[in-house]
């Protein structure tokens, strides 16, 4: 931080801290949800991961995108009888 004001600069620094813990710790969880609420999608989540970390958004995005497959064929698998079907990954 870059502030010349120790106490601005300080409160700045354990912002960043909180911040960088929390996004160091993603939750897939809520990403499942954020990418399935429809005034949400899979592009605007990777949008802002990339705002967050653009070193490693790519990684964290596709985890997600893959866990969010396998639950879904997880589903799928248990539900065969109701006609649900397991899809595979774009990439796969």
């Amino acid at each position: 931080m870059q502030c010349e004001d120790i106490h601005v600069r300080d409160m700045a620094t354990r912002m960043k801290v909180e911040v960088d813990k929390y996004w160091d710790g993603y939750s897939v969880v809520f990403a499942f949800a954020n990418i399935l609420d429809p005034r949400y999608t899979l592009a605007c989540m990777k949008w802002s991961y990339k705002i967050f970390d653009e070193l490693t958004y790519l990684a964290k995005t596709n985890h997600i995108v893959n866990q969010l497959y396998r639950l879904y064929n997880e589903y799928a698998n248990e539900n065969a009888s109701t006609g649900a079907q397991a899809m595979q990954l774009p990439w796969m």
